[in-house]
């Protein structure tokens, strides 16, 4: 089938299409099932995402379960953001108002950010995530070639 990275670019390839397939099916969905039946359903669609891996090392059935996974996924943010549309309602201040106060909340927020996060802090994140998933990605590759 290919070798260890072209089986997880199939993955990621299945994860995004459920997402193309949730945002998309979002609307139709709500209609047939009712939005509180789909988020409901999201928990076990992400499950398969996280169950089917552990369970099995077909190529196809983790790209299916990342398939299913990313449809949840999109699914379960879109009928949020709904639902966060709906209750908070920007039209209480006007639209003008509401993206002028998140605008300059997302702009203060960069100074801080910029202060904390140096290139410093980032290299040093970068070693240890690297020095981590080298050792666990290779072993969970070895796990899986003796399955």
């Amino acid at each position: 089938m290919g070798s260890e990275a072209d089986r997880l670019r199939r993955a990621r390839v299945g994860l995004g299409l459920g997402g193309i397939v949730g945002t998309v099916g979002a609307p139709p969905a709500n209609r047939l099932f009712g939005r509180r039946w789909v988020m409901f359903a999201n928990v076990f669609f992400t499950c398969s995402m996280v169950a089917v891996p552990a369970m099995a090392a077909n190529v196809w059935a983790v790209g299916t379960a990342a398939c299913i996974g990313g449809m949840g996924g999109t699914l379960w943010v879109v009928n949020t953001r709904i639902i966060s549309q709906t209750l908070v309602s920007a039209g209480l201040f006007g639209y003008r108002l509401a993206f002028g106060v998140f605008d300059e909340a997302a702009t203060v927020l960069i100074v801080p950010l910029l202060r904390i996060f140096t290139p410093e802090v980032l290299a040093g994140m970068e070693a240890r995530i690297s020095a981590r998933l080298n050792g666990c990605f290779l072993s969970q590759l070895e796990l899986r070639r003796y399955r």
